[in-house]
């Protein structure tokens, strides 16, 4: 099988909802943080997801494991 090799062209809306056009002005209003939602929390809640995510999928895997071992003859 060949590859293929041409550029990928997204559309407008794609491309600045990613990365912003260059020479936007930028302003103080873009670093404000939602109503009710501190700088610490956010920040800590995506420090702590990966653990979060790798414990569930630890649990899950053991309880799979378990499950297929108690059914062997």
């Amino acid at each position: 099988m060949t590859e293929d090799h041409r550029e990928l062209h997204l559309p407008e809306a794609l491309t600045h909802a990613a990365v912003p056009p260059p020479g936007e002005p930028h302003t103080a209003a873009d670093d404000v943080a939602p109503a009710g939602e501190s700088d610490a929390v956010p920040s800590r809640l995506e420090e702590l997801f990966p653990l979060a995510w790798l414990g569930m999928l630890t649990v899950v895997c053991v309880v799979g494991i378990y499950s297929a071992v108690t059914r062997l003859p």
